[in-house]
């Protein structure tokens, strides 16, 4: 889970806490009736829509707008996994919004990005000549630019050295 989605949870935290709901209501007491003890169904039925109420409005404690605008701020950054997480995230929280479809078409970009990426990378590891791996490793690098060690590869082949392959436990991409 992002570190984030921490901040989703938190109204779901606070309307199931020690603090019961805040009431409105005109209390008993107030009108000289003898006030409801807490155990009283009637109290807890009166509270039980406000914290179902909340529950089910927590996913949307975090507008649209704040997930795409993460979402772009990230796939500016060449951070696509993170940004397609966002956009994930945006789809559970808001199934319907006018913006649905153009973010869906981001998300499917993303994600052919890094298909290609991780495509790309695994052929230039595979290729027998330093030409080869420097064009995959060069065409990655033309949209993806921190992706693995793309730009050290780059400029070792432009210097005519070939890198080993990254040892197999290390991570792929950015």
């Amino acid at each position: 889970m992002r570190h984030h989605s921490l901040l989703l949870l938190l109204p779901i935290l606070l309307a199931c806490g020690s603090a019961p709901p805040r009431d409105d209501r005109p209390s008993a007491a107030a009108d000289g009736r003898e006030a409801p003890a807490e155990s009283d169904p009637g109290t807890l039925e009166a509270n039980a829509p406000r914290r179902e109420l909340a529950v089910v409005e927590a996913p949307h404690a975090r507008s649209r707008a704040s997930y795409l605008e993460e979402a772009n701020l990230l796939e500016r950054a060449n951070a696509y996994i993170e940004a397609i997480e966002v956009y994930d995230e945006l789809f559970l929280a808001h199934p319907s919004f006018p913006e649905r479809e153009e973010a869906l078409k981001r998300r499917t970009t993303l994600l052919a990005f890094v298909d290609l990426a991780r495509e790309s990378y695994a052929k230039a590891l595979a290729a027998e000549t330093l030409e080869d791996e420097l064009q995959y490793v060069a065409l990655i690098q033309s949209f993806w630019p921190g992706y693995a060690d793309v730009g050290l590869r780059v400029r070792e082949g432009r210097s005519g050295r070939r890198l080993p392959p990254p040892a197999p436990d290390s991570e792929d991409g950015g």
